[in-house]
């Protein structure tokens, strides 16, 4: 993947800052010679500790996710491999997150988990992106963004603001929730061939729409210096909230964390 480079950024939502809560989104991303995985988990902001589970869940996903396409590679032959199997992914999360719960003692005798557990700690929403030499997808769990050659899929909000969260597949009470929503929901899929650019975010980059062209959300791959230093991104999202002395409320009043990507120039 030396032909693709990848920028990243992450600010806490001035409700957050106004609220003294932590910036409860995270990210993750593994960029290897064969594939790039980017994760980007938003924690819901109603539980005291979400955060957790979202900076736990990035990279658990991530590597779930990396794991699993290496299996793929030495196991079926590439070119019948042309999309990521995401019930697997699904499935093999939540026995991961079973395993913390009981590890802190949040399972019933008949192996449940406690559901103050999976509300304090584990509800988080994903958005997915997986890379391969042959083939781009894209998923989410939940609510959020994902822009392809700057082709836009927003999933949500929801009624009540309330997305379905990987960890409600936990509990032994279901929710209201239909079966079909507690998926993986793959937005876009593609060539790799075809694939020069994606950003993958958190719903609160939305709130760049309302600031122009320079904020355009589905076009921060463009921003050169977010390559060249690491550090910008997120001080462009400092700036596009009001700077250091920000005025309340924000545009991005909620926690706004993006991963951009985009082809190489040729030299």
């Amino acid at each position: 993947m030396k032909d693709f480079e990848i920028s990243h950024g992450s600010i806490m939502g001035s409700d957050h800052v106004w609220s003294r809560k932590n910036n409860q989104d995270s990210f993750a991303f593994i960029k290897t010679a064969e594939y790039i995985v980017a994760v980007i988990c938003d924690g819901c902001s109603s539980g005291p500790n979400n955060e957790v589970g979202a900076k736990l869940g990035a990279v658990l996903l991530a590597r779930m996710i990396a794991a699993q396409l290496k299996f793929n590679n030495e196991c079926l032959d590439s070119d019948e491999c042309t999309c990521f199997v995401w019930p697997v992914i699904k499935t093999r999360a939540l026995g991961q997150m079973q395993n913390w719960a009981d590890t802190v003692g949040a399972l019933d005798p008949c192996g449940f988990v406690d559901p103050a557990f999976v509300n304090d700690y584990l509800l988080f929403t994903s958005v997915c992106a997986v890379v391969t030499p042959s083939y781009a997808e894209f998923a989410v769990f939940g609510d959020g963004y994902v822009a392809v050659n700057s082709h836009v899929k927003k999933i949500g909000p929801f009624e009540g603001n309330a997305p379905p969260y990987l960890g409600y597949c936990l509990l032994k009470k279901k929710t209201s929730l239909p079966e079909e929503v507690l998926q993986f929901r793959v937005t876009h899929a593609l060539p790799t061939d075809e694939l020069e650019n994606f950003v993958v975010a958190s719903d609160g980059i939305a709130g760049l729409e309302k600031l122009g062209e320079e904020f355009d959300p589905s076009a921060l791959w463009k921003h050169d210096s977010f390559f060249n230093n690491q550090d910008a991104a997120r001080r462009f999202l400092v700036k596009a909230s009001g700077g250091v002395n920000r005025v309340f409320p924000s545009v991005l009043q909620d926690d706004t964390t993006f991963v951009a990507c985009r082809r190489r120039n040729p030299c």
